[in-house]
């Protein structure tokens, strides 16, 4: 052998060393993390994640139960629009959308007139169409590729926040009993009527699941994320209590009511419309978003 191909061979020898046992395990185990991490998502939804670290059974569950929860709740908030827009047109629109079946409930003081009539009912058992046309509506738009910018949902939000913040003022301004005067006026329902309500209230605490899906887009995920939901969990609470506080002062204790109802009993018919109009334009954007989800 020439001394030129000697000496290369030498060189090969000391740049490639021989592989041993230990360092081909070293080669497949290096290449097997790199293939999972190849594998696993870093951004999605808990369908993606679930499937990734739990397998097919629990991601299908876990996306049944998501769906679920955002269809339910977008289909409650669907239902208290078409209620609001019922406040605002009149009966006649009440008469024309929603289709009452079942044994119904009526006031404990009603006339003979008001048994008689289907709409003078309390109870929810009845088919409610605008709500059933808007639901389907975003819904369809958002599979047909329509969506909001995040300029527009931002300003929505910040509205539906000044909304909040002008009702809870005028609530406190025209406050006209003292709720915690006695055990009767602070809970006329009793334990009950106290358990009832924390099962409405949760329902504003819907969809904080969301944000951890967000995780990949935020900066320092680790501390970012327990902090965002810490937050935003905080906010909605105060939110939610100073807002029942102070609708609260303003009602009749023991009876459901909301703000645009509220003021106008007390008089005040401009703030009773600049609610009920803020509630009819900005309350769609939520079952808008929840399909979406």
């Amino acid at each position: 052998m020439p001394a030129s191909h000697v000496r290369l061979v030498r060189s090969l020898k000391r740049s490639h060393p021989p592989r041993t046992s230990e360092r081909i395990a070293e080669e497949r185990f290096a290449c097997s993390v790199s293939g999972d991490k190849a594998r696993l998502p870093t951004r999605g939804s808990c369908y993606t994640f679930s499937y990734h670290g739990l397998g097919e059974l629990w991601a299908v569950i876990g996306a049944f139960c998501i769906t679920l929860e955002y269809g339910i709740s977008g289909a409650g908030v669907a239902r208290n629009w078409s209620q609001k827009m019922g406040s605002f047109l009149g009966d006649e629109y009440k008469h024309t959308v929603f289709f009452y079946f079942g044994k119904g409930t009526w006031p404990a003081d009603a006339t003979a007139a008001q048994l008689a009539d289907n709409y003078a009912r309390t109870d929810d058992n009845y088919l409610d169409l605008s709500a059933a046309f808007l639901t389907a509506g975003c819904t369809l738009l958002l599979m047909g590729g329509l969506s909001l910018s995040k300029a527009v949902v931002n300003f929505m939000t910040f509205l539906k926040v000044l909304l909040v913040i002008f009702m809870v003022i005028c609530g406190f301004t025209g406050a006209s009993q003292n709720i915690f005067e006695s055990g009767e006026v602070f809970a006329p329902g009793g334990i009950n009527g106290v358990i009832n309500a924390t099962t409405l209230l949760f329902f504003g605490f819907i969809g904080f699941d969301e944000v951890c899906c967000l995780s990949s887009k935020a900066k320092n995920a680790s501390r970012t994320m327990p902090l965002a939901l810490i937050g935003t969990l905080a906010i909605a609470a105060m939110v939610s209590f100073t807002a029942q506080l102070a609708i609260s002062l303003i009602s009749q204790p023991g009876q459901a009511s909301d703000f645009g109802v509220a003021f106008e009993q007390m008089g005040w018919t401009v703030i009773s419309w600049i609610v009920r109009l803020g509630e009819l334009i900005l309350l769609p954007l939520v079952v808008w978003l929840g399909p979406k989800e």
